[in-house]
């Protein structure tokens, strides 16, 4: 099962998004910047950011060793 994720592009003069992470049934918001190319907002890379978080947070919920949030 993937880790599926949902999240707004930044407004205003805002930098941070919030980013929801969902796997089996768990949730976790985290805060992060998006990225921003010649002074606009990049989604392109701001979705290659959130997908590699992704998939660090599939990483922690597979690994029985790591502290549960």
């Amino acid at each position: 099962m993937a880790v599926t994720y949902s999240y707004d592009p930044p407004v205003g003069g805002a930098t941070e998004i919030q980013v929801v992470f969902e796997y089996n049934n768990h949730y976790q918001s985290r805060s992060i910047e998006s990225v921003f190319t010649e002074g606009e907002y990049d989604a392109t890379a701001t979705e290659t950011a959130v997908a590699a978080l992704a998939a660090t947070i599939l990483e922690e919920y597979n690994d029985p060793t790591a502290d549960p949030e």
